[in-house]
């Protein structure tokens, strides 16, 4: 095969590629599967010091604060994402 047609081929492949992974979150999933596929989630400040998953998120933060959070990480792209809030805490988010 020429290789002006296997770039073509890889480039395409890796267009679809991206395109169905960031298809797959535009669905609604529960967010909490989202968090614990993707995510190790630590959470610092209050008194907080651990693991948490998405309940604890939630009744920290809120559903909303929570969901923007996630959608930051997601988007990222990072190993680790760090979403600090005024109120003392501090999220971090590492990527499996």
């Amino acid at each position: 095969m020429p290789t002006a047609i296997v770039e073509r081929r890889h480039r395409e492949l890796d267009v679809s590629l991206f395109f169905w992974k960031h298809l797959k979150y535009k669905h609604m999933e529960k967010k909490s599967t989202i968090l614990n596929r993707e995510f190790l989630l630590k959470i610092h400040g209050l008194g907080y010091h651990q693991l948490a998953g998405w309940p604890l998120l939630t009744s920290l933060i809120g559903t909303e604060l929570a969901e923007k959070a996630l959608s930051k990480a997601l988007s990222a792209g990072m190993d680790k994402y760090t979403f600090k809030l005024r109120r003392g805490l501090k999220l971090d988010f590492y990527s499996k």
